[in-house]
């Protein structure tokens, strides 16, 4: 097969679907040789012998529309796949889109105006014109189907997997991580984006409340924040534990699982999300996981974490409490965490994928005869 991918959202700073396709990517260079493959990039991000490279530094939706399937038919490409929600609306080379979520239609509270504007202009016209969706949780396939009105048996889930660099043997150099990162001896970790819909006003107040019963530990918040307007500079105040908290901001791929192997637990209130990608890493580092109960994440750690109602401090607070004074509890979850992360790879990943490439295939060829 001929497989062309959208890896435009690949880059410097990248979370989110650029940190997905790039997932995406290297799980296919590992494990899916057989086959050719195209990526659409704004740099040269490869060098493989079955892997060709469009580079296009300034693509926007008229280049996607007008120009890229002309490309990709011209290669011989037998799918397109577009790691976001969008992809060319006319047809030369069928379509596959990921769609992580329903947050724009079930929380567009949670949600920019601006890309919600985005969002309403591509989505449906996008849905129309792809031949099959991917998500990445079954929590995500039912919202979407609910929401957008998809046919079931058009839209499949397909889990994400993580790099094989998120492993239990980083935590053996914690201490060298932490010299090397510049991080506190003890710390409760949350890595994400800094947004409303990570839920992190709570998980301050919730650190606030215990503090003084572990006067040893920190809060290191790590993750990028788009928007100039969110801060977390007041409710850090309010709760008085300036001097106790760090924010790193952007932390790069490499560094991300020394960030995990020091921390003594790895805190996720989110309040909605489609998968939920720091968590698998946290528990591939066998990191103690306590997250929320809502959205996909409690079929994502299936019992392999503490989960919390997302919307109660005090049910946050005591959970990271528990975690952090329960050495037993810390090696139990730790060592479940690394169970259930198994079923996260690149290789379970880049299978996924190719069962549901070939498939497509199939089905496709078979609607030509």
């Amino acid at each position: 097969m001929k497989i062309a991918i959208n890896g435009l959202s690949i880059g410097n700073g990248m979370t989110g679907i650029g940190s997905y396709a790039w997932d995406m990517v290297n799980s296919l260079v590992e494990f899916g040789s057989e086959h050719s493959y195209c990526l659409v990039a704004r740099k040269r991000l490869l060098k493989r012998k079955n892997w060709r490279e469009i580079v296009v530094e300034r693509a926007d939706r008229w280049w996607e529309e007008l120009h890229l399937p002309g490309e990709l038919a011209l290669w011989g490409a037998d799918v397109y796949h577009s790691p976001i929600f969008t992809c060319p609306i006319v047809d030369e080379v069928p379509s596959v889109i990921t769609i992580h979520d329903a947050i724009p239609e079930k929380r567009p509270d949670l949600c920019t105006k601006e890309f919600l504007s985005f969002y309403k202009a591509r989505i449906y016209p996008s849905l129309r014109a792809a031949v099959k969706v991917i998500t990445t949780s079954e929590f995500s396939r039912q919202e979407i189907i609910e929401s957008l009105q998809v046919k079931p048996e058009k839209i499949h889930v397909v889990y994400q997997g993580i790099s094989s660099e998120f492993n239990p043997a980083q935590r053996n150099k914690a201490e060298e991580w932490k010299k090397r990162l510049k991080l506190p001896e003890k710390y409760i970790l949350y890595v994400g984006m800094m947004e409303e819909r990570k839920n992190i006003r709570r998980l301050i107040s919730a650190f606030g409340q215990i503090e003084k019963e572990i006067p040893d530990v920190y809060l290191v918040l790590a993750g990028r924040k788009d928007n100039p307007a969110y801060s977390l500079a007041d409710t850090i105040e309010k709760s008085g534990i300036r001097s106790r908290v760090v924010e790193t901001g952007y932390v790069s791929q490499e560094n991300l699982p020394g960030l995990y192997a020091g921390a003594e637990v790895f805190a996720f209130p989110s309040l909605y999300e489609g998968f939920g990608r720091p968590v698998v890493e946290a528990m591939a580092c066998a990191l103690p996981v306590v997250a929320s109960h809502a959205s996909a994440l409690p079929e994502i750690t299936d019992q392999a974490a503490i989960l919390v109602n997302p919307v109660d401090t005090d049910s946050i607070a005591q959970a990271l409490l528990r975690v952090c004074k329960d050495n037993g509890l810390r090696q139990k979850l730790g060592e479940e965490g690394i169970r259930r992360a198994e079923h996260f790879t690149y290789r379970k990943f880049a299978e996924r994928l190719m069962e549901f490439y070939q498939q497509m295939d199939s089905g496709l060829n078979r609607k030509k005869i």
